[in-house]
């Protein structure tokens, strides 16, 4: 093994190893199985990338006219995994209540779309719908009815299907680089999301059950991170993503789909 192979690597090579070495074992070619027993790398999380509050500022305007606006709107503003955002319906966003449930994801296998359960039972969950992203959804409801016609997910290409998550990727980075924001991958917009919702002083437990977080660890993470980032940046005034600058985004993004 390479000594600077990637310890993601290292496990990816070991595991089928293992299994090979395993049949050897039952088969009595060899003794002992030394794939089982040598030591793996650790994993080290990446810090997670995020736009900062004054990133935010620029990246909802920033979002007019796209087709895909609302979807990464909305990603950010809840801090929802890609997955739960694509397979979003209209009958999960109740707009009476003020409330968003994440029932199913909606993933790409084998060539085809397919509608799974949330990841963990956690991840299955109700949250609240602020005033300004629903403002957002109803303004995309009636562009979607204009564009594709009465359909069961929130956000669909415009044949009505799913969108497909590398086609959002690709356009999530035309906008980010077009706005002269840093690069980010569209899963990254759920941490810009959670990094928000602490920012504004919601209380961890809070956070951890409106992202469905199994381990309050996780969310910590990003508590900690947000934390040195303010420290390197000690003496800088942090911009909020307030109310108002939330409304004048909800006229916007759909304006010129």
């Amino acid at each position: 093994m390479h000594p600077f192979a990637a310890p993601h690597t290292v496990r990816l090579i070991r595991a089928p190893l293992a299994a090979a070495l395993n049949l050897a074992m039952r088969r009595g070619i060899i003794d002992r199985n030394v794939a089982a027993i040598a030591e793996i790398p650790r994993i080290r999380p990446h810090d997670p990338r995020y736009l900062t509050p004054d990133q935010v500022q620029d990246f909802l305007p920033a979002l007019g006219g796209e087709r895909l606006g609302t979807l990464f709107a909305v990603t950010l503003l809840l801090a929802l995994r890609p997955s739960e955002a694509i397979g979003l319906r209209w009958q999960d966003v109740d707009f009476d209540a003020r409330t968003v449930t994440i029932a199913q994801t909606v993933q790409r296998e084998g060539g085809e779309y397919v509608a799974l359960r949330p990841k963990t039972d956690r991840s299955a969950r109700t949250m609240p719908l602020a005033v300004e992203v629903a403002a957002l959804l109803r303004l995309h409801r009636v562009a979607q009815l204009e564009e594709v016609g009465r359909c069961e997910l929130v956000f669909t290409n415009r044949n009505g299907a799913p969108v497909h998550s590398p086609q959002a990727n690709r356009r999530l980075s035309v906008i980010l680089e077009r706005a002269g924001l840093p690069h980010l991958a569209f899963e990254e917009l759920r941490h810009t999301g959670a990094t928000l919702l602490l920012a504004r002083g919601h209380p961890l437990e809070v956070v951890q059950e409106w992202l469905g977080h199994t381990s309050i660890l996780t969310t910590r993470r990003y508590a900690a991170f947000l934390l040195a980032t303010a420290e390197r940046a000690a003496g800088g005034k942090a911009a909020q993503v307030t109310p108002e600058r939330m409304r004048e985004a909800a006229h916007t993004i759909d304006g010129g789909k």
